[in-house]
């Protein structure tokens, strides 16, 4: 086609299809689930499109996008590699019929998956880790991000689409014909668009695991993604290691809680740079500790070095402390359940506290977020891990309707290295089926948010 297709106003192309549609791909593969199903039928004036155009069976697909007619260049969704579910039918949609006559319902898949959709997964997942899939992702950057994207490199590796997807092509405010600039949106928005291209050199390529200058991950440590790893059971695999597990017994420190006791169990734990800790038991008391690395000096020099000495691992002994700061009142959350009676349990979520510890700092504190009273009330407190006080606290009444269940944090802006301003994002989750997005910036005022961000229904 590009080298036979001739036309004074369209340049040639390769390819008839997208790799990266809404409709082409994310609605045709994610189907089966909920909002995708409705936008799919939207797009098919109320109903579902014929079966044997539906996302049917892995093998099926494989063949169309590889197969001699290249007619199909769809890309895979995150969802392949993470996401389970839409792989099934697990909405009961009335999907029809083929023409060999079967009904379309769950997503057929390889053999090796033996029918579950978490091991296909899985094993994607793994697959997408291992060192042959990282050889070649700098080739895939070059062809969407990179030199490849565009020019004469893209017609030798064979990446030439229709010009309209390419970023900025054509200047859509300058058309004047109304019916023109209109069908020119609607094709850029609905047939798909290439992104800007942001590397005009080869891509650089990763370091091979086995190299010594490259620093494994800690998902390479604990071998997560190694394929002999995956066994037919999902839950308890026994292949898998602990890290420092075959540490030495001067790597490892118990400190023992204070008298009288008894106390309940640690529930948050949070490190602070360079030789901090912060940590919350279930009855919501704050705990303070202090760690260190005591190097070990050699003293002989003229000592022979064997073969199998490690010349780059630390010697010395780990040490640590509880810290006992002097306090009026015991450093603790706001609410916090009593002792559980009756034969509870502190691991049962009904008796224990809800908390969440940020990870990043507000001028030298740490940001706790906790349940305020039980009853859908919540507590920020600034603790300051350094002194070991709590020296700052704003109760927010009714934040939700019935108590608080959940709690998750995560860094946002300069706090998690993408620019901007720093803070941390927390979503709440309360017995209600309601959950709320709340946005705490780091700055020496230490401003606290008194109504969130963002507030979601419908969970049950």
């Amino acid at each position: 086609r590009f080298k036979s297709f001739d036309d004074a106003m369209i340049p040639p192309f390769m390819y008839g299809s997208h790799y990266s549609t809404s409709a082409g791909v994310v609605l045709h593969f994610l189907v089966r689930m909920h909002p995708f199903a409705s936008l799919h039928r939207q797009l098919q004036g109320g109903h579902f499109d014929v079966a044997d155009r539906l996302f049917s069976s892995v093998a099926r697909t494989w063949d169309m996008c590889t197969g001699q007619s290249a007619a199909e260049v769809k890309e895979l969704t995150p969802e392949w590699y993470c996401n389970p579910s839409f792989l099934r039918n697990s909405n009961s949609f009335k999907l029809g019929t083929s023409q060999e006559g079967e009904s379309l319902g769950d997503v057929i898949l390889p053999p090796w998956a033996k029918g579950s959709s978490e091991k296909f997964v899985e094993v994607l997942r793994c697959a997408l880790e291992s060192d042959i899939c990282t050889s070649m992702l700098p080739n895939w950057i070059d062809l969407i991000f990179g030199r490849k994207q565009q020019g004469p490199a893209s017609v030798e590796a064979h990446n030439v689409f229709f010009y309209l997807t390419y970023y900025g092509s054509v200047d859509v405010a300058s058309i004047e014909d109304k019916d023109l600039r209109i069908a020119t949106e609607l094709q850029i928005a609905h047939f798909g668009q290439c992104p800007m291209q942001l590397f005009w050199r080869p891509h650089v390529t990763k370091l091979p695991v086995t190299n010594n200058r490259r620093r494994l991950s800690l998902s390479e440590l604990l071998g997560l993604y190694d394929i002999q790893n995956i066994g037919d059971d999902l839950i308890s695999n026994t292949n898998r290691q602990l890290m420092f597990g075959s540490a030495p017994l001067e790597y490892w420190l118990h400190l023992s809680a204070p008298p009288p006791g008894p106390h309940a169990p640690i529930i948050a734990v949070r490190l602070v740079v360079p030789d901090r800790c912060l940590a919350v038991d279930a009855q919501g008391i704050f705990h303070f500790f202090r760690f260190g690395w005591k190097v070990q000096i050699e003293t002989g020099i003229d000592e022979e070095i064997s073969q199998s000495d490690d010349l780059f691992s630390d010697k010395g002994v780990f040490v640590a402390q509880r810290e006992l700061p002097h306090f009026r009142s015991i450093p603790r959350l706001h609410f916090a359940l009593p002792k559980p009676s009756n034969g509870g349990k502190w691991d049962d979520p009904r008796y224990s506290a809800v908390v969440a510890i940020s990870k990043c700092l507000f001028n030298r504190s740490l940001l706790v977020i906790s349940d305020g009273d039980g009853k859908g009330a919540l507590c920020f407190q600034f603790v300051d891990p350094a002194k070991g006080v709590v020296d700052g606290e704003v109760f927010v009444p009714s934040a939700h309707s019935s108590r608080i269940s959940a709690l998750h944090t995560d860094p946002i802006g300069a706090a998690a290295g993408v620019g901007g301003a720093g803070g941390e994002l927390a979503i709440v989750g309360s017995e209600d089926g309601t959950a709320t997005l709340w946005r705490f910036i780091s700055n020496p005022t230490r401003t606290l948010p008194l109504r969130p961000r963002l507030r979601l229904g419908g969970h049950k």
